[in-house]
């Protein structure tokens, strides 16, 4: 709840402030932002800490490759089509449609053909490049015509 709660309390913030008449200056904007940048980063590195420890010391099982919740093997692609299908069905849900998505792929370490592979947080990935889709999906469907859509 600590996302949701820290949006309405900017925005009350704003409100208030609106209300008293009183000019948000970029210096308030600017120290806000940086308290809640510094907030959400310790928020996600502190549940990345716990979750690898719980993954590596506790009862939770990792796949087998992984070392704790790290894919040391992390395919890029498929989870970018897994975040795509994600917001596409979601996307189809709200809207009855969705655009299309053009993927290239382009591995210059290796052949073109090999997947471009690397350690990382394969959630973590998934979970930037879902918001990432379900924000543009929004858009594109917003702004296009029933037709115009590509």
């Amino acid at each position: 709840n600590t996302i949701p709660q820290m949006a309405q309390a900017v925005m009350d913030m704003k409100f208030e402030m609106e209300d008293q008449k009183l000019d948000v200056d970029s210096g308030v904007e600017t120290a806000v932002q940086y308290f809640l940048d510094r907030l959400y980063m310790s928020k996600i590195s502190l549940r990345m800490l716990v979750n690898q420890h719980l993954y590596v010391h506790g009862a939770n099982i990792a796949k087998p490759r992984h070392v704790g919740q790290i894919d040391p093997y992390c395919d890029v692609l498929a989870e970018i089509k897994k975040a795509y299908n994600e917001a596409a069905r979601l996307c189809d849900m709200h809207y009855g449609r969705h655009p299309q998505m053009k993927l290239i792929s382009n591995n210059r370490a290796e052949s073109p053909d090999v997947p471009v592979l690397f350690a990382y947080v394969p959630s973590h990935l998934h979970h930037m490049f879902f918001e990432i889709f379900k924000n543009s999906m929004r858009a594109t469907v917003e702004k296009s015509g029933e037709g115009e859509m590509r």
